[in-house]
């Protein structure tokens, strides 16, 4: 086609112009085609780097025969879209008298070939100039200089981030960092996965990272600076001498006026790049072009390793029987390592609010049993639907009545671990066939379509309208209803949508309406703002005769036009605390309440219909806290614009910590899984130790002789295994308490006592799960759910966990051996204990008399004394008394137990 090849693994092509010897190349970008790219974002906003345009520019030069770029000016930030890409054209101009060149660098949709073109870069090429040759000022062989002062890197990341940085693990590239005569030296390597650096004159990413050196020229870091995020503005006189490297050494000064210098050499010292003065810019969120949170959506995506007939070849699939089998064998047969229970909503002719009832029940039912039974610890309940997901667009019958089953059951696998998972099949034969291989994965949430497994994942949408371009328009005339209106979040979005979006009649209904606390003073408010009208009335969404009244009321010469469901009410609890009237109080006002307006507002030509729902639904707290960070009110309302603008029909608005998230890549949540790279990790790549240095690639030592190798890490109990039996107490202490204080919010272990109670300190059931969950998951133990309730202090479970991993104390193991009569037990003989334990129990007896409890609490309490009993009763069993039967103990009262161990004890 007249092209020739760019050369350039961001180019595609290039051609030449006859006459004038102008060069213009073409390329497309895009993530899927560049998945590094996705690694360098802004306020939420990926870009492509500065840097990069600085590396087209020379490659263009190079091929003009003007390899040097004496300025580069950004004009306009290059944002990538997440699903699509930008076509690019790098143009060089013809030579002028002193042989200069010029260089443009533009933008636009590479779909759209009647989208416009966006100048994103202008600059100057000149010809190389042999006697001007690209040399150091300064020496980089002797590296670092003997003077020079360390500048600790290991948090650079984590405080770029809290400055607007999001870099991916391809652009943190820091590893070694030191002052020394009024700069900052450093040395930079690309991640292992970087394989094609040899393609580049200078990697953008390599380049990018050393810019971020930039932070440590006015202090110790990002977190002593002003906050402001900046960007590379203009680049002047920069000059690359050696192509390819996968490792530098940096030096930068200030140039004064924000700016700095560059030379740059490579990991033996000789130059790479020089760089003269590069400008740096403050930018905003808005400036980029949308809010500074991104948003997100659940993308189900196909599991690789599966195709058309079901999930790939793997391990073995393991027996899989029903609900009903499961049933037959609980008078004591063996439980099968995976359990289905198909769940479908019943009765055609039945409200939706009905069949949800109907199938939450079941769910709940099966789970609380599951969960009661001991011979199901090692085994999991996989719960089937049919046509309770929305995949895509071809999934146009959605069983409303069977879809909250998936939200009750995210709770139990998130108090649960590994217990429970989700599958939902198109009822094909090819997704039946495959049912038992897909319950064999280690996904808790699958989709079967025809036969194909796909999993959910957490991604970005695309980017939202800018700031000031609403895609919304808020009729003026027309009445907005808010339900939960005089509530927090709904008298918050009241004022907003007066404020920011010219509505003018409010309807704002809660329970108690003009009698709820505040609500005068809101209603004046909202006046005051610029409302015209502000209705506030009392009704029960969940009663559709009521809410039918309410809309009929509304004045034809302002009729509705705007719903926002944002009533609710909340009543935490865990799975097995979940009774009917619990369950029933929650989805009144929700699950009802929201069909209830569907179907009166249904024939109406409304703007928006918003329905409100905690995050929780899809990524619950339990085990995720060191995840999903707060957001502040401004923030909310920020992401309920992007979300109303956006075309996805569940917007999820979250904001996440991703320090926290590639700080364990292996061990995320599934639907978070998405949100890093394949093969993300934060540290150096082998053969790159921060501490000691860069090393060859070919993974030789360093100049010093060190082994820069990572060191394999170690797992807790082979750490404890080199400890004494005082010591494996006293780390494991440390760990809890760690683990206690992430929980409960506090900066650090020190804030936690650790023979105070959990309860004193706050820990309320659902933080006792989570605590159970961490601690299990940092030591590699299946840990009891009632553990926090039966070592309710750091000290106990610690001691527990002790026990667990490491076992008694030796010279008490040792001891009772030698002795008659009495088993060891955390250093004291039960026999010796007995009449101590006696007068433990009496208190206790008089103590439960004496508590006031709710109906949690008190279920609670009877089952840890159903607990304890039976344990008694399996271990000190005396042939003399009567064997106590499963049935009997389960039926039991409190008082009935306390008379079975009293009898034990006279026995």
């Amino acid at each position: 086609m007249g092209q020739a090849p760019a050369a350039h693994p961001l180019l595609g092509a290039a051609i030449t112009l006859p006459g004038t010897g102008a060069l213009a190349f073409t390329g497309r970008l895009g993530v899927d085609s560049h998945p590094w790219l996705g690694h360098h974002a802004v306020h939420g906003t990926t870009l492509l780097p500065g840097t990069a345009l600085v590396e087209l520019a020379l490659h263009a030069g190079h091929h003009a025969g003007t390899p040097v770029l004496d300025e580069l000016t950004l004009q306009a930030p290059l944002t990538l879209p997440d699903r699509t890409a930008l076509a690019l054209q790098v143009t060089v101009g013809a030579a002028d008298d002193s042989d200069h060149r010029g260089v443009e660098i533009h933008s636009r949709d590479a779909d759209d070939p009647t989208a416009p073109w966006t100048r994103n870069a202008v600059g100057v090429l000149a010809p190389a100039r042999p006697h001007e040759a690209v040399a150091l000022a300064e020496d980089a062989t002797v590296w670092p200089p003997a003077d020079a002062t360390p500048i600790p890197v290991q948090t650079l990341y984590e405080e770029l981030a809290d400055q607007g940085y999001d870099y991916g693990p391809m652009f943190r590239c820091v590893r070694r960092a030191w002052r020394h005569d009024g700069a900052v030296l450093g040395e930079i390597a690309l991640p292992e996965e970087a394989l094609d650096a040899g393609e580049y004159g200078i990697h953008p990413a390599l380049l990018d990272s050393a810019l971020h050196l930039t932070d440590f020229l006015n202090g110790d870091g990002p977190a002593d600076g002003d906050q402001e995020t900046r960007i590379p503005f203009a680049w002047t006189g920069t000059s690359l001498r050696t192509a390819g490297a996968a490792a530098l050494r940096v030096r930068v000064r200030s140039t004064g006026n924000g700016g700095v210098s560059l030379e740059i050499a490579d990991r033996n010292g000789e130059p790479v790049a020089t760089v003269g003065s590069l400008a740096l810019r403050p930018v905003t969120a808005q400036q980029l072009g949308g809010s500074a949170l991104p948003l997100y959506r659940v993308e189900w995506r196909p599991l690789p390793g599966s195709d058309g007939t079901g999930p790939a070849a793997g391990p073995a699939v393991p027996v899989t029987v029903t609900l009903a089998e499961w049933e037959k064998t609980r008078d004591g047969g063996a439980v099968p390592e995976v359990v289905t229970l198909s769940v479908a909503s019943t009765g055609e002719d039945a409200t939706v609010p009905v069949r949800v009832r109907g199938s939450v029940h079941e769910v709940l039912d099966a789970m609380r049993a599951w969960l009661d039974d001991d011979r199901c610890s090692s085994s999991r309940l996989v719960v089937v639907t049919r046509g309770a997901v929305s995949v895509d667009a071809s999934d146009r019958s959605i069983d409303l009545g069977a879809a909250p089953v998936w939200g009750a059951v995210r709770a139990a696998q998130a108090e649960n671990p590994g217990r429970f998972s989700i599958i939902d099949t198109d009822g094909s034969h090819a997704s039946l066939r495959a049912l038992s291989a897909a319950a064999a994965l280690d996904e808790p949430e699958i989709a079967l379509r025809d036969g194909l497994v796909r999993v959910p994942r957490l991604v970005r949408t695309t980017t939202p309208p800018a700031a000031g371009e609403p895609a919304v328009e808020w009729p003026t005339t027309g009445t907005v209803l808010v339900t939960g209106g005089t509530g927090l979040l709904g008298s918050r979005l009241a004022r907003h949508l007066v404020t920011e979006h010219g509505v003018r009649h409010l309807l704002l209904t809660s329970r108690r309406g003009p009698d709820s606390p505040g609500a005068d003073a809101l209603r004046t408010e909202l006046t005051d703002l610029g409302a015209h009208t502000v209705t506030l009335t009392a009704c029960d969404t969940g009663d559709r005769a009521a809410l039918a009244e309410l809309l009929d009321r509304v004045p034809a010469q302002h009729p509705l036009t705007a719903v926002v469901h944002a009533a609710g009410v909340m009543d935490n609890g865990v799975v097995d605390a979940m009774t009917p009237e619990r369950v029933e109080g929650v989805l009144r006002p929700k699950v009802d309440g929201a069909w209830h307006l569907h179907e009166l507002t249904r024939h109406l030509p409304l703007t928006a219909f918003v329905l409100y729902s905690s995050a929780g639904g899809l990524i619950l707290a339990a085990g995720q806290a060191n995840y999903v960070r707060e957001l502040s009110a401004s923030e909310g309302l920020s992401l309920f614009d992007a979300a109303i603008a956006s075309d996805e029909a569940v917007p999820v608005p979250v904001r996440f910590d991703m320090e926290a998230l590639r700080a364990r890549p292996d061990d995320l949540p599934a639907l978070l899984r998405g949100l890093l790279p394949e093969g993300a990790r934060v540290g150096t790549r082998p053969g790159a130790d921060p501490e000691r240095g860069l090393a060859a690639e070919d993974g030789r030592s360093d100049a010093a002789g060190a082994s820069t190798a990572p060191l394999p890490e170690r797992s807790l109990a082979e750490q404890l295994a080199d400890l004494s039996w005082e010591d494996a107490g006293r780390l494991l202490q440390d760990i809890v308490a760690t683990h206690v204080a992430a929980v409960l919010g506090h900066d650090g272990p020190g804030a936690v006592t650790a023979e105070r109670g959990f309860l004193d300190m706050g820990l309320d059931s659902l933080a006792a799960l989570e605590l159970r969950n961490r601690l299990s998951g940092a030591t590699g133990e299946r840990l009891p759910a009632t553990l926090i309730y039966d070592c309710p202090t750091v000290v106990a479970v610690a001691e527990f966990l002790r026990t667990e991993m490491v076992g008694e104390r030796p010279e008490t193991a040792a001891h009772a051996t030698g002795t008659t009569g009495a088993a060891a037990t955390g250093g004291v003989a039960v026999g010796v204990g007995l009449t101590s334990l006696d007068a433990d129990l009496s208190r206790i007896e008089q103590a439960l008399s004496g508590v006031a409890a709710n109906a949690d609490e008190a279920a609670r309490i009877e089952q840890r004394l159903r607990s304890l009993a039976a344990k008694w009763a399996d271990t000190h069993r005396v042939t003399t008394v009567p064997p106590v039967d499963d049935e009997g103990l389960a039926a039991a009262t409190a008082d009935e137990l306390f008379e079975m161990l009293d009898g034990e004890l006279e026995a």
